[in-house]
């Protein structure tokens, strides 16, 4: 029965996420006369309803900084020649093409279009961020459940450490298998072994503190929320500002979407907006550990 409940959630969830990629509040930056703004918002409404949140800027260098920024996903700029359009396709292949069609469509053949941030060719489609995060993730949950099974009754302190070096050194693994071994997110060894150690953290000693508190059923939960909700939420191979809205809300609050957007943005983004991200993965992390110490502090109070 737990192997069915465990192959329905995942299926239904993962596919509730991106069985029906749709545009959901795509954020665009125009910088336009504010009587073409309000003519483009209504003509994208009619076509995606509720597709597209454009945000008026007052130029075009303020608006491309939010693109690098990851704060949008495309900027408009209307010039007296032609319309130009930017996108960021590293930040998410999906999302640029949604934001390129629906713009396409708007302006026909005048549309000029500029990848401001294109993904490389040893990661054409820019899936490589999210399966090590997934990886990583999977990894970080079954580590935290072997400890409830294997290392229950062991010395709070030397489960804390047990966590702290399975973490860092799942980084390092990690880094050099995407970087060194494939060659697939490269250029960026030391965030991205850093990213992977605190996401693995965030991930492992939640875990490890449900499972101390709750027993068993603290497995489940763990999976539930940091594997089965988070992966999906994170934005998987579609992104997040494709999904229902529900999952879109959970992106960077969860470990998994705020890993994935920090990987994204420390390899192809020169690492912008990134403290942010890392002050989430860093927060479920401590959570875990203080988590760790109470469970182990009632345990000890319960067999004194």
């Amino acid at each position: 029965m737990a192997g069915l409940l465990l192959a329905c959630a995942f299926v239904g969830l993962f596919t509730a996420a991106v069985h029906a990629p749709r545009p959901n509040g795509v954020g665009v930056a125009v910088v336009a006369p504010p009587t073409m703004e309000r003519q483009l918002e209504r003509g994208l409404d009619r076509a995606v309803p509720g597709g597209f949140d454009l945000e008026r800027y007052r130029s075009a260098t303020a608006a491309r900084r939010a693109l690098l920024d990851q704060r949008v996903s495309g900027v408009l700029v209307v010039a007296a020649a032609r319309p130009i359009l930017l996108v960021a396709s590293a930040a998410g292949a999906p999302t640029a093409e949604a934001v390129r069609g629906a713009f396409a469509a708007a302006f026909g053949r005048r549309l000029a279009v500029v990848d401001a941030r294109p993904l490389p060719a040893n990661d054409g489609r820019g899936l490589s961020a999210f399966f090590l995060v997934a990886g990583t993730t999977v990894a970080s949950v079954l580590f935290g459940a072997l400890l409830f099974f294997f290392a229950r009754g062991v010395d709070a302190r030397l489960r804390m450490a047990a966590l702290i070096a399975f973490a860092v050194l799942a980084g390092l693994v990690v880094a050099l298998t995407a970087d060194v071994v494939v060659g697939a997110l490269t250029g960026a060894f030391l965030a991205v072994a850093g990213l992977t150690a605190l996401l693995a953290l965030a991930v492992a000693a939640p875990t490890a503190a449900l499972t101390q508190l709750l027993g068993l059923p603290g497995v489940g939960l763990s999976a539930l929320v940091l594997m089965l909700v988070a992966l999906p939420s994170s934005g998987g191979p579609v992104g997040a500002q494709l999904m229902p809205g529900f999952y879109e809300t959970l992106t960077h609050a969860l470990p998994g979407g705020a890993a994935l957007t920090a990987l994204r943005s420390a390899v192809y983004f020169d690492g912008a907006a990134i403290w942010g991200l890392v002050a989430v993965l860093g927060a479920w992390a401590v959570a875990g550990l203080v988590a760790e110490l109470a469970a182990a502090g009632r345990r000890q109070r319960e067999a004194t």
